[in-house]
């Protein structure tokens, strides 16, 4: 696979990733809806929002070096997929806590909802962050049926 070619997968992989990321942060918002609105009154629904708004851009930034970290098929080494799950995790985090202080010292929304969306938004996202590494750990060892460079069958003995 040319070098072109596989940053097209690549950015393609990202895309993927991108649009399961903002359809989870809609259908957590859309859940969260009415019970923030009953709780924390009509000043939640907009912290509530922000702080989905919030976990996704960190999740999008995190994803970068998952997606586009690695080498190219001309021979030149990438960073190993354990070290780019850590970059996107160390990215995730600062990103999901810069946004989320700045949102908070703003005075702009409800602090308590703010937080508590931000960190529910974070750990649901967590789970399609998770799955797309381990997406893109697997599509660069060869192939969703290996394990650590084992087949699953030399897994299970």
């Amino acid at each position: 696979m040319t070098p072109a070619a596989t940053t097209g997968h690549r950015a393609r992989a990202y895309g993927s990733f991108a649009a399961v990321a903002a359809a989870v942060s809609l259908l957590l918002a859309a859940a969260g809806w009415f019970p923030t609105r009953w709780l924390a009154g009509p000043a939640g629904t907009p912290a509530m929002l922000a702080g989905c708004a919030i976990v996704l851009a960190a999740s999008l930034v995190g994803g970068l070096p998952i997606a586009f970290g690695g080498g190219n098929s001309g021979g030149r080494p990438g960073v190993p997929p354990v070290l780019r799950a850590l970059a996107g995790i160390g990215l995730r985090l600062a990103v999901a806590t810069v946004l989320a202080a700045a949102a908070a010292l703003s005075g702009r929304f409800a602090v308590a909802p703010l937080v508590a969306w931000t960190a529910v938004g974070y750990l649901v996202l967590l789970a399609v962050d998770t799955r797309f590494a381990l997406a893109a750990a697997r599509a660069e060892s060869g192939g969703a049926d290996r394990i650590d460079g084992r087949d699953r069958e030399e897994t299970r003995r």
